[in-house]
């Protein structure tokens, strides 16, 4: 029995919209779309482009709801859509707002993150990371990294995705799929070259979860755990909020 899933989304929606082409076209098994929230009027004529159909798109905006800390109100928006259409589980793709916390411990979920994440531990992940900040990160790091030290292979990058958790990108991961980083390229570079691998992860995952196959996954190593790693991670990071998230 097919399994219905909510998909929330506030930008492009590139990543729904091809996941539920997949759905359509039977390459995410035993999966229905239950409905497509989304944030804004902007996102809502995104999905109506990729041809969802307009009887399964929400719009909830955050700012319609009292903004207390617990934010019971947007979520009990959430949850009410839930509801009505059957969901069972929801994915999180390119979804801006903090989801209450009222939404998480009603139902699982995923979300996808474009950088490598390590719940606990120094990452990729966290508030601002989105967009094309963590592929600046990423690059960075790297690039500082491979300069001192050119055999330890670390020129790579990773698509996520994770267990929604109430602390943004700290869910355990699920899959993650490595992606080659170039001397040459630039953020807008790799997060192009990530939006193949960034729908076919998705899929795989909206395939897995309702069938109980999302299993945590525990990386072997830490992303920055040599001594010179972690002044090198300390300037990608404050380059990154420097452009992304002061400006």
């Amino acid at each position: 029995m097919s399994k219905r899933a909510g998909m929330l989304g506030s930008g492009s929606l590139t990543t729904i919209g091809a996941s539920y082409r997949g759905i359509i076209n039977g390459e995410v098994k035993d999966v229905e779309l239950g409905c497509c929230i989304v944030s804004n009027e902007k996102a809502r004529d995104n999905a109506l482009k990729f041809e969802i159909p307009a009887a399964l798109i929400f719009l909830i905006r955050p700012k319609d709801y009292p903004q207390d800390d617990s934010r019971v109100a947007f979520g009990n928006a959430i949850n009410d859509v839930f509801d009505r259409m059957g969901v069972d589980f929801y994915a999180q793709l390119g979804w801006v707002p903090y989801t209450p916390d009222n939404v998480l411990e009603k139902r699982s979920g995923f979300n996808q993150h474009p950088a490598p994440v390590d719940p606990g531990y120094l990452d990729f992940g966290g508030p601002g990371m989105n967009n094309r900040a963590p592929h600046m990160a990423r690059l960075i790091f790297c690039k500082r990294v491979n300069r001192r030290d050119p055999s330890r292979n670390i020129m790579w990058t990773e698509m996520t995705t994770q267990f929604v958790d109430k602390q943004p990108d700290k869910g355990a991961i699920i899959l993650t799929e490595r992606v080659p980083i170039f001397m040459d390229d630039d953020p807008l570079l790799m997060q192009e070259r990530m939006k193949p691998i960034e729908h076919k992860l998705v899929m795989r995952t909206m395939e897995a979860f309702p069938a109980g196959k999302a299993v945590p996954y525990e990386r072997p190593d830490r992303l920055v755990q040599l001594p010179g790693d972690f002044f090198d991670y300390a300037f990608a990071m404050e380059a990154t909020r420097d452009t992304f998230l002061k400006g």
